[in-house]
């Protein structure tokens, strides 16, 4: 798919390894397709905590009478 640029468009050049390009590629085709509509992720998702550590969890989960699981 091709486009014509407009007034608006601004044309932008960036270094990246030679042994990076791919994964640019990647990530940029990811960019532009926008946020991925995966199934199940819109109801809370259980991947684990991010940005706590091990304890923090352990010790919510004492206060709520939940259970955690490890890695």
């Amino acid at each position: 798919m091709t486009t014509e640029p407009t007034s608006k468009d601004k044309q932008i050049t960036i270094e990246v390894p030679e042994d990076r390009v791919a994964e640019f590629y990647a990530f940029y085709g990811r960019f532009l397709a926008g946020p991925s509509r995966r199934r199940g992720h819109g109801r809370g998702h259980r991947c684990g905590p991010h940005g706590r550590t091990t304890d923090e969890v352990a010790a919510d989960a004492a206060a709520t009478g939940t259970e955690t699981q490890t890695a």
